[in-house]
């Protein structure tokens, strides 16, 4: 890339055209290397940074403006919730939105509106229950990149694994004689959760599952009380699980 920087070929300047534009992703850049110094070099440089919750949240505002729409904090506070950071995904929700109805409530925004945190949550726990570390702590990074607080990621964690135990509990009790709408009746839980759950729950035993939801109610209190913090308990907890 260097190289193509300085003297890039079929340039007829030995320069770069004008016209190109170079996009990097990167999360925490090395700024001691030798391309960032180069890329300092360059006529123009943009930096774009995740924005801040009250950035986002005055962002979200300004376009449902910009197209029409109407929405109240709360509205803005789910959608944050929901999408986090991902600009793109939350522009193209905004248009479904609207095209529903102009008003955006959170009623519109829980029946339109997958919660991107519950589908990270889901992928995360696949992961626990398959004892594999690598992806479960990856997908835990997802969610904190997307803005979660580790708090809500450990309250929605704790969720799931208690429709797990729920779930665990009737099919063991039932003899798997219950089909998911049966089971959506009885645990009263929406039948898409129950499916999903119900796949996972073959990865668990009654008695890890158990064991787990103890680890969590007590992982909860100490984070609560300030004696880990958010980040690493999530860390610790997920590798108690996988080992």
């Amino acid at each position: 890339i260097i190289e193509f920087l300085s003297t890039p070929k079929g340039s007829p300047s030995g320069k770069v055209p004008s016209s190109t534009v170079l996009v990097f992703t990167e999360t925490k850049p090395d700024k001691r290397t030798a391309l960032f110094k180069k890329l300092l070099k360059a006529e123009k440089i943009q930096e774009f940074k995740p924005l801040e919750e009250d950035q986002l949240k005055r962002w979200i505002k300004k376009e449902i403006d910009l197209r029409g729409g109407q929405v109240e904090s709360d509205g803005i506070s789910k959608l944050v919730s929901y999408i986090g950071n991902d600009l793109w995904r939350m522009s193209n929700e905004i248009d479904k939105l609207i095209t529903y109805d102009k008003k955006i409530t959170t009623d519109s925004i829980e029946l339109l509106v997958k919660s991107q945190v519950e589908s990270d949550i889901f992928k995360m726990i696949d992961a626990i229950g398959q004892k594999n570390l690598r992806v479960a702590l990856k997908e835990c990074q997802n969610l904190l990149q997307t803005g979660a607080n580790e708090l809500y990621i450990l309250t929605m964690i704790v969720y799931q694994y208690r429709n797990l135990l729920i779930i665990k509990d009737f099919i063991e009790c039932s003899k798997g004689n219950l089909n998911s709408w049966d089971l959506a009746r009885k645990a009263g839980l929406h039948p898409y959760v129950v499916q999903k759950t119900t796949n996972q729950a073959r990865n668990f035993t009654i008695e890890d599952l158990k064991k787990s939801y103890r680890t969590l109610l007590d992982f909860d209190l100490r984070i609560k009380t300030g004696k880990i913090e958010g980040k690493a308990a999530l860390s610790l907890l997920i590798a108690r699980f996988c080992i």
